[in-house]
């Protein structure tokens, strides 16, 4: 495999202790989980949704840009949008048919009462959970095109968490539960693993800037980058 024999060509450019530490980090990424943003706007909640699923492992993002682009909070995101795959789409049916085609089965978060407690979703297969625009929540078209919805439990007054509070919540959730007994495929294989730490050393080390400057860098990076 090519690319990843251009690893060595890179050892130059990182420490042993920064490239051991991205090797552990690699250990307990996980696609078995993502989440999809539809539509937000704010990009503080943009950002912890970021940040949170980077803190939990999760390796790929998805978000859905309607009449709000895509923007995210330095400050709040803190760096960890460098550590994630994205992936951004222009409507909500190429997002759903492509996780599909992933193998997701796609659920979105809404209060009603009648959906299922996020505690009773089937762990059996890959789940991709959405995530509404904060004043509208999720749209039409995605409940109808999604597999089914899902519900947080609520025992006060108020009728629904903020966005990144109820991703915060989905995330936890899942991933210690699929952590107790993790499936097949939980993990990332290791061509992804390879394929994914090429990725970072080529645009988050002294490498990018080498290989921006040979117009190189678009070779090492993974698709998932560009908009869908």
């Amino acid at each position: 495999m090519a690319l990843i024999e251009d690893i060595k060509d890179f050892i130059p450019y990182i420490t042993e202790e920064r490239y051991q530490k991205m090797q552990e980090i690699l250990n307990q990424r996980t696609r078995y989980v993502t989440m999809v943003m539809e539509n937000l706007y704010d990009p503080h909640n943009i950002s912890a949704v970021i940040r949170t699923s980077e803190a939990f492992g999760l390796q790929n993002l998805h978000v859905i840009e309607l009449d709000h682009k895509y923007h995210t909070s330095r400050r709040v995101c803190r760096g960890s949008d460098h550590w994630v795959n994205l992936y951004k789409y222009k409507n909500q049916q190429t997002a759903v048919d492509n996780l599909h085609k992933q193998g997701y089965k796609v659920y979105f978060a809404d209060p009603r009462p009648d959906y299922p407690a996020l505690d009773d979703l089937p762990l059996d297969h890959k789940l991709a959970l959405v995530m509404g625009q904060e004043k509208r929540g999720i749209s039409p078209e995605m409940k109808e095109m999604a597999d089914g919805g899902f519900r947080l439990p609520l025992y006060g007054f108020v009728e629904s968490f903020n966005v990144s509070v109820a991703s915060a919540l989905t995330i936890s959730n899942l991933v210690w539960r699929l952590r107790k007994n993790p499936p097949k495929g939980f993990f990332l294989s290791d061509e992804e693993k390879e394929k994914q730490m090429v990725h970072w050393i080529a645009r988050n080390t002294l490498a990018a800037n080498a290989l921006i400057k040979n117009g190189m860098q678009e070779k090492y990076l993974l698709k998932e980058e560009f908009l869908i």
